[in-house]
């Protein structure tokens, strides 16, 4: 799933940013999966014409037409995830747990009653306001390995080249442009690039990786988007339901990336020993969206439904910073060791657009003894965008043309059930969410969940467990030479364990 950066993205954004925006981070702030309450995440999200649950409100807001009375409901969650890093044949496991909230929200009925329920053809008219959680994160990563190819260290090289390679002062000092990110002045300031020997104008990577490097990379991710959300729900007739919500989706994600080399030949005079970067990136924004819905009702026992999700306009603030450092054994008389870290972090603000959506839906419903339920949503992931100030043009075009030619639209597909014993409920679901990478075989994902419920007259409870699971790829760094870089596979499984209680009034 995180493919390669194309070159041009590598040299040019990265001159513009430490932590560069790109067609993988828009994805991660683009893909959403299921969460809001236990139910709806028993039946794997497939409720956009359920209706009734403060979790399908999400997925189709015209499903809060179908309350009669109102509601107060709120979800705490447990998270386990672990993810397998596969590099050069050796594996690595990560493993971590969260507690958090997947949803809370009051549901303000306006239900007609006797005379006024006959009398009117407008049946409901319902308000609901709440969070859902939209992502979740939080994930860590890492992965080891050998590597006598290249170096990492050489992406920092070509950039400088690409800016206009190396100039000199009055005393004959190598400088390199202040428009370079800070990862490639450190490499420049801790004499892993200096000039060519060949062309004093260009630099080159002086970290010796043909007698072998060791290489690890551990990225340490959390944060979550969350949705506050406003919503509308009527029912005209018992057969038309229509609503519309307001989202204000909150993102709050940071994250710390480890890289290493650490020189395997044995040479100790080969002015080489090792190379730490450490870059953190901190992710703050709001946004908006619509989200419009109706659900048919034909008979009792069918219900068809379509929604519409806007993309999420969102107001991002990137603050990223990093500290890089080399032993360079005997190079120095000064010793070995040599560290850059920026005195200021870098600040950066954008705009993001997130992909829109479009879901269709239909339920069976079998009397009082449960029912099956269906999603398909299309995700246009081609519509992701970035949005950058003045003077920014280029970088903006070019990550861009990047979403453009790495994302396809996908499809989703979530279905779930439910047999219901008198008061209790037992609820299974599936979900596969389609590969968004236009040229990649790795990018879908599954999900399965089970769960259970009971229902009193002004009080339920829910409980339900979900696994989703992801195989995704990642490489450190790439190159405008042709070499085969090896290419980390992560095997990423995630188990959700979720309680939602549900009081009437």
């Amino acid at each position: 799933m995180y493919k390669k950066i194309t070159l041009a993205i590598g040299a040019i954004c990265l001159s513009f940013f430490a932590q560069a925006q790109d067609e993988n981070d828009a994805l991660l702030l683009g893909r959403t999966y299921q969460y809001g309450t236990a139910r709806n995440l028993s039946l794997s999200g497939a409720t956009g014409s359920l209706g009734a649950d403060f979790g399908a409100i999400n997925n189709n807001p015209a499903g809060l037409g179908l309350y009669r009375k109102s509601e107060f409901s709120f979800t705490p969650n447990v998270l386990v995830s672990g993810t397998e890093g596969t590099y050069q044949g050796t594996n690595s496991n990560e493993s971590d747990s969260k507690f958090n909230f997947n949803q809370a929200g009051v549901v303000f009925a306006n239900a007609k009653r006797g005379k006024n329920y006959k009398r009117s053809k407008w049946k409901t008219s319902n308000f609901s306001i709440g969070f859902n959680r939209l992502a979740n994160l939080h994930s860590d990563f890492s992965y080891q390995g050998s590597d006598n190819t290249s170096s990492f260290v050489e992406n920092f090289s070509e950039e400088i080249n690409n800016a206009g390679g190396l100039t000199y002062d009055a005393n004959g000092n190598p400088q390199v442009d202040d428009a370079v990110s800070d990862a490639a002045f450190g490499a420049f300031q801790t004499y892993l690039v200096d000039a060519d020997f060949n062309d004093s104008t260009q630099a080159n990577s002086y970290v010796p990786f043909a007698g072998g490097l060791d290489r690890s990379k551990t990225v340490r991710r959390n944060g979550a988007i969350n949705e506050l959300n406003f919503s509308y729900g009527a029912n005209y007739d018992e057969k038309v339901l229509i609503g519309f919500s307001v989202g204000l989706p909150i993102l709050n994600y940071s994250q710390t990336e480890i890289l290493t080399e650490d020189d395997a030949s044995g040479d100790v005079n080969n002015d080489f020993d090792y190379v730490d970067l450490v870059q953190n990136i901190n992710i703050e924004g709001n946004g908006i969206n619509l989200k419009l819905g109706t659900i048919f009702k034909p008979s009792n026992a069918i219900r068809f439904g379509l929604a519409i999700h806007t993309p999420t306009w969102y107001s991002i603030t990137d603050v990223s910073s990093l500290t890089i450092e080399s032993n360079t054994e005997n190079l120095l008389t000064t010793g070995s060791v040599s560290t850059y870290q920026p005195e200021n972090a870098n600040l950066f603000e954008y705009r993001f657009h997130s992909p829109m959506k479009a879901i269709a839906s239909g339920t069976a419903l079998f009397g009082k003894s449960g029912f099956v339920s269906a999603d398909v949503e299309w995700v246009n992931y081609e519509g992701m965008q970035y949005r950058y100030d003045n003077g920014f043009e280029a970088a903006e075009q070019l990550v861009n043309d990047a979403i453009q030619n790495t994302f396809q639209n996908a499809i989703n597909l979530r279905v779930g059930g439910e047999v219901r014993l008198d008061q209790m409920a037992l609820r299974g679901g599936f979900a596969y969410y389609g590969n968004p990478y236009e040229n990649a075989d790795d990018g879908d994902a599954l999900s399965g969940s089970l769960g259970l419920g009971y229902r009193g007259k002004n009080f339920y409870i829910d409980l339900a467990g979900r696994y989703l699971v992801t195989e995704t790829t990642d490489v450190t760094h790439t190159l405008a030479r042709n070499v085969n870089i090896p290419t980390a596979t992560l095997n990423t499984g995630n188990t959700q364990i979720s309680m939602t209680a549900g009081f009437r009034f």
